[in-house]
């Protein structure tokens, strides 16, 4: 499954020309902010997919939208150096956190992190322990809370 936003997946390699998603979630180039690719070189969907990534995370550190309107992200695609890192770093995200949503939220899909790199970047070191996979312990915690007493009483 490839994943857009919550409100809407496809498998990916079904090729759909109408564009689907929540705005908010959208990358820059699918709003027709930037260039992205040509009639010989397709959109990079996994790029798109990262800056999806990028918006969920920032919604779930801060509880707001990176960008609360068109406008404001339309000046950042203009003037990347000005990523709303203040919204992050006031509410204790550290400043490998900060790169991280920064990378994975570049403007330009080409410069954006690969889904590799993203899990290669120092802000999932925490995640990783010699051989094992990224994020095994979230998944672990996830299966616990999903067989806890708590879920069995309802």
């Amino acid at each position: 499954m490839k994943i857009g936003d919550f409100g809407i997946s496809k498998r990916a390699e079904e090729v759909s020309s109408t564009l689907k998603g929540t705005w908010g979630f959208l990358a820059p180039e699918l709003l027709g902010l930037i260039k992205a690719g040509n009639e010989s070189r397709p959109r990079n969907a996994q790029a798109a997919d990262m800056w999806s990534l990028g918006e969920i995370a920032f919604r779930m550190l801060t509880g707001e939208p990176t960008f609360g309107n068109v406008g404001l992200l339309a000046g950042y695609v203009q003037m990347p150096e000005n990523f709303p890192s203040n919204a992050l770093f006031a509410h204790g995200v550290s400043i490998e956190g900060c790169d991280f949503l920064k990378r994975v939220m570049i403007p330009t899909p080409e410069k954006r992190l690969t889904a590799e790199d993203a899990l290669r970047h120092d802000w999932m070191e925490p995640q990783r322990s010699p051989g094992s996979r990224p994020f095994s312990t979230v998944f672990e915690r996830y299966e616990e809370f999903s067989y806890s007493e708590a879920d069995q009483q309802f």
